[in-house]
């Protein structure tokens, strides 16, 4: 623990020594990787995918450096394992400019192993290995890196292999151009006339390399004119670049079936309820009338009282369980009054003893192309 702490403060004062450099630097790196490590077969370690952290320097010199920390959970026998590494390499580009970039590495390190929680063993390593990044955008690197790991004290021998990402600071730029004396632009858009395909842009607009004014979202609509920027291009949008909204109506409908003479909601009808709940958090301006009703058989002022307790029931359900304001949630209860079927059998009964309830919102959606 102690050399690895060691390192770890080499490690910081390289990194703070290379970040004040970012200012003048050609090339400033950090990237984020997934490492997996093949442990030599006399530890007795399970290989395993890790995850990594680095920074990295290049001179203006094919020479680099680089700071990496990895850090992999395994195992031992079935017993848990965590082994970490920390590496400060050099890096040799064989091609200094480029989409793609070769290199060699060679470097020294610590890897740190604790077994079950309690530090098991710290080693000093050196690794050479070979790699290439290769440009996705001027900023974006991916990255493929092979190393092989040797540990001075234990002479174990370990192959790492990552696919990683990184993004460049300071990345280079190319020199401008020399512009000829015969050079014409008459709408100063910074393109000659003969390659201006679009003439007369208004001035201070960004344009392309045909003169024409930036669409960065490719939505039809200029930058310049584009009030609502990053729409995504699937989208229908407006004269100054934003969606159409559409509204359309959603709904929900709930029925709840009692036994009779009976104001207790079945278990069974507790998940329909919880989704006419949610939906109403969904829509948070839409309200509800849960409605009671009974058969016929009792007297019609029983199964007034009956039915409103239905609705009573299944809305305290919606407010005191699910958390729907009150006001948002009214009962009613008609008995007899309104009735799905005439009552020929106990089957057309069940039928009429039930509380509904339906509920509408708007919703509002964006038109697609």
């Amino acid at each position: 623990m102690k050399k690895m702490s060691m390192l770890k403060a080499a490690v910081s004062a390289v990194t703070l020594g290379a970040m004040s450099h970012i200012a003048v630097a050609s090339d400033f790196e950090i990237g984020i990787g997934a490492p997996y490590y093949g442990f030599d077969k006399e530890l007795n370690l399970e290989d395993k995918v890790g995850v990594n952290l680095n920074a990295g320097y290049r001179f203006n010199k094919p020479f680099g450096l680089e700071l990496s920390y990895s850090q992999v959970a395994t195992d031992i026998g079935g017993i848990d394992t965590d082994v970490a590494d920390l590496r400060l390499d050099g890096l040799w580009y064989l091609a200094n400019e480029g989409k793609i970039l070769p290199y060699a590495a060679f470097g020294v390190g610590m890897l740190e192993t604790e077994v079950d929680g309690f530090d098991a063993e710290d080693e000093e390593t050196v690794n050479f290995g070979l790699g290439v990044k290769t440009h996705l955008s001027q900023r974006i690197r991916a990255r493929i890196d092979g190393r092989w790991l040797h540990g001075l004290d234990s002479h174990s021998n370990h192959s790492v292999i990552t696919l990683g990402l990184g993004y460049v600071f300071g990345a280079s730029t190319p020199a401008p151009k020399v512009v000829a004396a015969e050079f014409t632009d008459n709408d100063k858009d910074g393109v000659e006339d003969s390659a201006d395909m679009c003439a007369n842009t208004p001035a201070g607009v960004n344009v392309d390399a045909k003169g024409c004014a930036l669409d960065t979202d490719r939505d039809g609509v200029a930058d310049h004119l584009d009030n609502c920027a990053d729409t995504d291009k699937k989208l229908k949008v407006d004269a100054v670049g934003c969606p159409v909204v559409l509204s359309e109506d959603v709904s929900i409908d709930l029925s709840v079936k009692f036994s009779s003479g009976s104001d207790v909601v079945d278990a069974a009808y507790f998940n329909e309820i919880r989704g006419v709940a949610r939906f109403m958090e969904q829509y948070e301006n839409s309200e509800v009338v849960i409605e009671g009703h009974t058969d016929t058989s009792g007297s019609a002022a029983f199964n007034k009282k009956l039915s409103q307790k239905r609705a009573d029931a299944v809305a305290a359900l919606i407010v005191e369980q699910y958390g729907i304001e009150s006001h948002r949630v009214k009962a009613m209860g008609y008995g007899e009054e309104q009735p799905l079927v005439a009552e020929n059998s106990k089957a057309d009964q069940a039928t009429n003893r039930r509380v509904v309830a339906k509920v509408s919102a708007k919703k509002e959606v964006l038109e697609v192309k």
